[in-house]
């Protein structure tokens, strides 16, 4: 922020200085047949928060690795159970 802005930004007191709780669970098998899981469906974290952002990517990253083996090499293993 500009520094003029700064100095003369009026601030009140703390009153909320708890830490959320955030809880990490999976739901397991994460595919039923063809239908992979992946993100906010997979996990409790929503998107919207960095870490529930990270978890969806990562999770989108992982699948495209196995279905790219799957397709291009017949390697199953990234997306057997």
């Amino acid at each position: 922020m500009p520094k003029d802005i700064v100095t003369n930004m009026i601030t009140g007191p703390s009153i909320e200085k708890s830490i959320a709780p955030l809880r990490s669970f999976v739901n397991e098998p994460l595919r039923w047949g063809r239908l992979f899981l992946v993100g906010y469906l997979a996990h409790i974290v929503p998107p919207t928060g960095a870490k529930g952002l990270n978890l969806a990517v990562s999770d989108v990253f992982y699948l495209y690795k196995a279905l790219i083996d799957v397709l291009t090499r017949d390697d199953k293993r990234g997306t057997e159970l």
